[in-house]
């Protein structure tokens, strides 16, 4: 199971926060889940059981309502191939959804113990944190599950930079659109190094911290 996985990810993350550190460093702690909800929709996945036994809501359990755009959209893009769980009915999407939103739980989880072990490690008034994803998830929206169409819920993903006493807290631009092309420049200019010359992002610093 991803969570497994992430788990000792977010171990070795917090074991590397706690070693001396004598130069500035750069620490990625990649997270897998919640991608294990996309096993659902591929029903022949040997790890489909295992997912459902850890996250599936209990007998009883109240389900999060459905998307209000849960029906599938007008305009071409069902001459594609549709995912397994189409044939899904609303109870077995509630179902999707609630196991979702606990591997999100799980991960908000292990992200707050590694910014903990930043913080009481007394490196966090010098150092950028940057969360963000390579892909969104449909999650019923438009009928949909993973990452195969640009719909926003699929091609939207969370860009969030934070310096404590550095950029603007609690701050959300909705003016510029962005792309983890510009993660890395980003990176280099709050190191003070130059980017690479082949990289195609710009920094966004200028626009984080206006």
């Amino acid at each position: 199971l991803a969570h497994d996985v992430d788990e000792a990810t977010m171990n070795a993350g917090i074991e590397f926060l706690k070693r001396k550190h004598d130069k500035p460093f750069l620490l990625v702690v990649s997270f897998i889940n919640p991608h294990d909800i996309c096993l659902p929709a591929g029903e022949d996945s040997p790890l489909l059981s295992d997912v459902w036994k850890k996250y599936q809501p209990a007998a009883g359990a109240n389900t999060v309502p459905l998307p209000v755009n849960f029906a599938k959209t007008a305009g071409g893009l069902d001459n594609v191939q549709r995912p397994k769980n189409d044939t899904w009915d609303e109870n077995q999407w509630k179902k999707y959804h609630y196991a979702y939103y606990r591997m999100v739980e799980d991960v908000d989880q292990q992200v707050g113990q590694v910014l903990a072990a930043l913080r009481q490690t007394g490196q966090e008034d010098n150092t950028a944190i940057i969360f963000t994803s390579d892909h969104g998830e449909g999650l019923g929206s438009h009928r949909w599950t993973g990452k195969m169409m640009f719909y926003d819920e699929e091609a939207a993903v969370p860009l969030i930079v934070s310096w404590k006493g550095v950029t603007p807290a609690g701050r959300i631009d909705r003016e510029h659109m962005v792309s983890t092309l510009d993660v890395l420049p980003t990176i280099c200019d709050y190191a003070g190094i130059q980017a690479p010359p082949a990289m195609r992002g710009e920094s966004l610093r200028a626009v984080i911290e206006k």
